[in-house]
C-alpha cells in the first residue's frame, strides 16, 4: 500500500529515516572521539579498563543497530517489506547494547571504578 509521495511509510513513520540518519551521525562522531581517547590511553602504556571496554562494545553495538535500521528503512521505503533479517539483527544489537549499559551501570553502583590517569 502506497501512501502520499509514493512511499510505504505511514504518517507517523514518515520522518523516522531522517531521525535514524541524524542519530547515526551523532553516534559516529561520539564514538570516534571516545575511541580515539581510549586508544591513545592504551598506546601510551595505560591499561584498557573493563568498564571502558564494555562501554566501547556497547556503543559499537548501538552504532551497528542504527546503521542496520537505516538500511532496513531504506529497503522498506522501496518495497514495503524491508529485510526481516536486517531488522531482527538490528533489534538484537540494540538489546545487547542496552544490556551491556545496564550491566555497566549496575556494576558502577556496586563499586566498580573508572580510573583515568592524566
Amino acid at each position: 500500500m502506497l501512501y502520499q509521495n509514493s512511499q510505504h511509510f505511514s504518517e507517523e513513520r514518515r520522518g523516522l529515516m531522517w531521525a535514524y540518519c541524524l542519530s547515526f551521525v551523532v553516534f559516529c562522531l561520539l564514538w570516534f572521539m571516545n575511541f580515539g581517547k581510549f586508544m591513545k590511553d592504551v598506546w601510551n602504556g595505560g591499561s584498557a579498563t573493563t568498564p571502558m571496554l564494555f562501554l566501547a562494545i556497547a556503543s559499537v553495538c548501538q552504532l551497528g543497530s542504527v546503521m542496520m535500521n537505516i538500511i532496513h528503512l531504506f529497503v522498506y521505503s522501496s518495497n514495503g517489506r524491508g529485510v526481516f533479517f536486517i531488522e531482527m539483527t538490528a533489534l538484537v544489537a540494540s538489546v545487547v547494547s542496552q544490556t551491556m549499559v545496564t550491566f555497566l551501570l549496575c556494576m558502577l553502583a556496586w563499586g566498580w571504578t573508572i580510573i583515568r590517569d592524566n
